[in-house]
């Protein structure tokens, strides 16, 4: 499979997800998709970059991503959840 296509496959599993565990149609369905969108396409993410070995290691593994790893439970509150 393509990287492209595997991160386009995991933004739409995670959207499909995200809509199933909170099918409202309101800000809480947004809250949702968005909290398991994000995880589940930087482990997609990370996993192509880690298989990849040229430019995309250099210029993807930096601190805004590992931020992101960091900051991301504690603003959506899914620690309990690992």
């Amino acid at each position: 499979m393509n990287k492209q296509d595997h991160i386009i496959n995991g933004v739409l599993v995670g959207i499909g997800v995200g809509s199933i565990l909170s099918p409202t149609w309101d800000t809480w369905m947004i809250h949702s998709i968005v909290a398991v969108t994000v995880p589940v396409t930087l482990g997609v993410l990370v996993s192509d970059v880690a298989s990849d070995f040229g430019r995309h290691r250099n210029t993807l593994h930096n601190g805004v991503l590992l931020g992101s790893f960091v900051v991301f439970p504690f603003v959506f509150g899914i620690l309990q959840y690992v």
